[in-house]
């Protein structure tokens, strides 16, 4: 079992976790974690959808036309003309 002592952080307190537990958990500093409470245990882990080791390959095998829908914004500016020595 780890111990770790809690700290003051502005009107939170933080929890610094060793960087050796980090990469066994294959977390990095801008993750979202999710935390539980069971009783007065507390456990994180990282969101579900969080998946390191993904390929480029497998991020683009989901990719459909439903779950890639363009904004507005987008599409304005894919059928903007070039304004300057843009190379078409």
């Amino acid at each position: 079992m780890l111990n770790f002592t809690l700290k003051l952080w502005g009107n939170s307190y933080a929890l610094r976790i060793p960087s050796s537990i980090i990469q066994q958990m294959e977390l990095n500093d801008q993750m979202e974690v999710e935390a539980e409470m069971a009783g007065k245990t507390l456990m994180l882990r990282a969101k579900p959808e969080h998946n390191p080791k993904k390929t480029l390959d497998e991020y683009l095998a989901e990719l459909t036309p439903e779950n890639c829908e363009l904004s507005q914004e987008d599409i304005e500016w894919l059928n903007m003309r070039p304004k300057g020595k843009e190379l078409i």
